[in-house]
């Protein structure tokens, strides 16, 4: 502990325990033992680490410090313990925990899946089995750091007597090779599953688009360049917009295609399911570390609890594991899947043309041309829009407009895609474009008024 924290501390306990600027604040010595009730757990794993120094941490051990962890987080963010003296240490280090813990987790789960050796080379599989591992020791003493750190902290605030002995076999009871029930519950097939592996399909393919339109993901010699790829490229926003955007598919995929007889008959969408949930938990390992990095790196005011958390963590370290472990092979995984969600959407299409004439009256301005696009979108897969021998994508507004500005004089408007949104595109047309009023849409079309 550096000194002036300790000197800081010691002047905070000689505070009047009872005594707070007005009724909206508690005092330090008060707000201390809402801290000691609540932080046993963290208290016990550590003990738990101490004397089990060889032990790796199990998924189970990493769920619950992540709860924890997070809990903890929130109680002193609601207090604002991050502007008080006394506690913005502990905040700093709760925070770092909940951040490295998750990463940690996200790695249990991709260490707990099947694994398959026909995605990635033979070279890469066995590179990315090594890499897994020893980011999961990075994450595995991290945390043993942090913990130490954490209860050495709380200890100072709070007094020695907040921990008892915890049952040892947590910290690295493992089920790995737990056997599955069989799928016996909701087997039959949703309507429209084909229509839905085909949209699901598409999404992937944007985010492969997205990705490496962004970035080639290649990996980084330098910690410069690393500091610079995650600044300009691969910030918290960016990484939580990929994750999001493959939670989407993955949680649509388990809603509507898992456990479906469309699964079970196809080899691609067992692949497809697979390259999913590694790419998943890969990029929410990204978006942990990144976090992490950042707030360690820009958000701290005060520079003695930055350097404190830089004794524990070495965030060069951090960078190499985020970039040239995770974000390399999500990388390398959204790569693998790609061909596999071309075929499944190209299986699972029914092509159709839709040859039609705009409405007496009716012009390609800004709202028709959203209701389009709205129609594409909410299909999601593809649709082709053609003018006077040019194409765009229908579910982009602006190009839509932009088509049908290049072509005022044509009547006559080509769609090609799935049957369902080309089917829903006739009958828009059918009922004038919603320029009657979108409240005479008929209801196949109520979506649009959303």
């Amino acid at each position: 502990m550096p000194r002036l924290r300790q000197d800081m501390n010691e002047k905070a306990q000689q505070l009047d325990p009872e005594t707070a600027q007005d009724e909206t604040l508690c005092s330090e010595a008060e707000f201390a033992r809402t801290v000691a009730d609540r932080i046993p757990v963290l208290v016990h794993i550590d003990e738990l680490a101490k004397k089990n120094l060889k032990a790796r941490f199990s998924r189970r051990i990493y769920a619950t410090i992540l709860e924890e962890s997070s809990d903890l987080e929130n109680l002193l963010d609601a207090a604002d313990a991050r502007y008080n003296t006394t506690f913005a240490g502990l905040f700093e280090l709760v925070s770092s925990l909940r951040a490295i813990s998750a990463a940690g987790y996200a790695l249990k789960n991709v260490q707990q899946r099947t694994r398959r050796d026909d995605f990635l080379s033979a070279a890469l599989e066995r590179e990315f089995r090594g890499e897994t591992e020893a980011t999961q020791r990075f994450t595995d003493s991290t945390v043993r750091d942090l913990l130490d750190r954490l209860h050495d902290e709380v200890v100072l605030i709070c007094g020695p007597a907040i921990g008892h002995d915890a049952p040892a076999q947590i910290l690295n009871q493992e089920r790995v090779e737990l056997k599955r029930l069989p799928h016996t519950l909701g087997s039959d097939d949703h309507a429209d599953v084909e229509t839905m592996v085909a949209a699901k399909a598409a999404l992937f393919l944007a985010v492969h688009k997205t990705m490496f339109d962004r970035a080639e993901g290649g990996r980084f010699q330098d910690v410069a360049e690393m500091r610079l790829f995650v600044r300009e490229v691969c910030n918290e926003e960016q990484a939580r917009f990929l994750e999001a955007k493959l939670t989407n598919i993955r949680s649509r995929y388990d809603t509507f295609i898992r456990n479906t007889s469309t699964e079970r008959d196809s080899a691609d969408l067992r692949d497809f399911r697979y390259v999913l949930e590694i790419s998943f938990q890969l990029m929410r390992c990204v978006r942990h570390l990144v976090h992490f990095y950042e707030r360690h790196e820009n958000d701290i005011r005060d520079e003695e609890i930055k350097s404190d958390v830089a004794r524990l963590v070495d965030k060069a370290v951090v960078l190499d594991r985020t970039l040239n472990f995770a974000l390399f092979f999500v990388y390398r995984f959204v790569e693998a899947g790609a061909p596999i969600a071309e075929r499944l959407l190209h299986h699972f299409t029914t092509a159709e043309v839709a040859e039609l004439e705009l409405p007496e009256g009716c012009m390609l301005h800004a709202r028709p041309a959203s209701l389009i696009a709205k129609v594409v979108i909410h299909h999601g897969t593809p649709v082709e829009m053609t003018m006077g021998g040019e194409t765009c994508y229908a579910g982009s507004i602006m190009k839509v407009i932009l088509l049908a500005g290049n072509h005022l004089k044509e009547s006559r408007v080509t769609f090609k895609g799935d049957r369902l949104p080309v089917a829903d595109l006739r009958l828009l047309f059918e009922h004038r474009l919603g320029e009657d009023g979108l409240e005479k849409l008929p209801e196949q079309l109520s979506y649009l008024c959303r």
